[in-house]
């Protein structure tokens, strides 16, 4: 399978993140879950989970999903992320294959 399938599904995703972090309320949003397995050629995965925590404006996770590591090298490379997330704890979950949970701590 190849690299950085997701990278354009999570770069459409990047403005509810960033309002979320800017506000400083949590959130969530239903994701169009066809869209998100179309950049897939993996029919097996029944549900998509990941965690990602992003402190001090950096993201890690500790899932080798590839979905997760593309989002983590999204928000790693959009500098606004660094400056709103400065001095926060942000956890980002997907739960249940469609819904996008941001947490602020």
């Amino acid at each position: 399978m190849g690299e950085c399938l997701y990278i354009q599904f999570w770069k459409e995703e990047m403005p509810f993140i960033k309002k979320t972090i800017s506000s400083g309320k949590n959130n969530q949003k239903v994701i169009d879950i066809e869209n998100l397995q179309s950049y897939s050629h993996d029919g097996n995965r029944k549900t998509l989970r990941f965690r990602i925590t992003i402190q001090n404006g950096i993201a890690t996770t500790k899932t080798n999903s590839a979905i997760a590591r593309d989002l983590v090298s999204v928000i790693n490379d959009d500098p606004q992320i660094s400056v709103i997330s400065k001095g926060k704890t942000i956890v980002i979950n997907l739960l249940n294959g469609d819904t996008l949970n941001v947490s602020l701590d």
